[in-house]
Formats: structure tokens, sequence, C-alpha cells
């Protein structure tokens, strides 16, 4: 084996081992591998058990968007509070662990694509959510509304 495949080896193992100490050493309890408009139940900090995609990731919904059928969020909003849409290919989102299945449908977002909603609650994500498991964006209030998330039974969580 020549010197830079061995280097590139050893790089490689290093790497897996520290994400599995990682993942031991910080309390990780959950691993997420599953598809981004998969919905699923969670525990996220103190607030419980929430709807996080598939790959662990927070889903919020904008309290504006109550009784509307639709997202009322459009612009700079969905700039910063990305609608939750279904990948290429896909026809309708995938009910994961905890998930009532009939409470998870589709709206047209304000940007024309498909918006998975749950018990008719667009869905979002916030990017200042930089890893699975974490919640920042619960209870903002910005110039769109208040941000909350779900609970499994589709509950607004305050």
């Amino acid at each position: 084996m020549n010197p830079s495949r061995r280097c590139l080896g050893a790089m490689a193992l290093l790497s897996t081992l520290a994400l599995v100490g990682m993942g031991c050493g910080s309390g990780a309890t959950q691993t997420f591998t599953g598809p981004a408009d998969e919905v699923r139940a969670a525990t996220v900090g103190n607030l419980g058990k929430v709807l996080v995609d598939g790959q662990g990731f927070t889903l919020y919904i904008l309290a504006s968007d109550r009784g509307s059928g639709h997202s009322t969020c459009s612009g700079t909003c969905a700039d910063e509070w990305p609608p939750m849409t279904l990948s290429p290919g896909n026809a309708a989102p995938i009910a994961g662990p905890g998930i009532k299945p009939w409470l998870l449908g589709l709206t047209t977002g304000a940007g024309g694509g498909e918006q998975v909603t749950y018990n008719g609650w667009p869905l979002y994500r916030w990017p200042n959510d930089s890893e699975p498991g974490m919640a920042t964006g619960q209870g903002v209030q910005d110039e769109s509304g208040s941000w909350y998330v779900l609970s499994p039974a589709g509950d607004v969580v305050r």
C-alpha cells in the first residue's frame, strides 16, 4: 500500500472513531438516518416528544397558519424558515416512528411547491438548529409571527 493510501485509511478510521465517540460522549440516544421528508416523533430537550424530520431536525409551525389550510409564510419568511417539502419523486410524506399517518398531508406552499402538513399545520425548518435535537426556534417571535413545535398528537407545544 502506498503512503498516501495508508494516510487516507488512517484518517477515515480516526474520523469514524471520532463520530462514534461523539455519539457516546454527548449523551445522544437517538440516531437518525431517514429521508428528509420523513416526519417522526423524538424527544427534544425539555419539550418532550415533538415532530422532527427523518434526520432528527426539529420541525416548526407558524401560529398565523392556523385555520388557513395553507402556508402564509413567503418571501423573506420562507428564506428564514424553509418549508418542509417532498423530495423529488415522492408523492407523499413518510410517516416515521411515533407519527399518526392520517395526520400527515400536503398543501401548496407559498412558493408553489408541495409543503408537508401535520394535523393541518404546514411544517417548516429553522436553519439555526445546526444539529439534530436542537429547538432554538421554539417560541421565536418575528415579523412573520410566532413559531412553535408540534406534539405527535398534532397539538402546539408552547
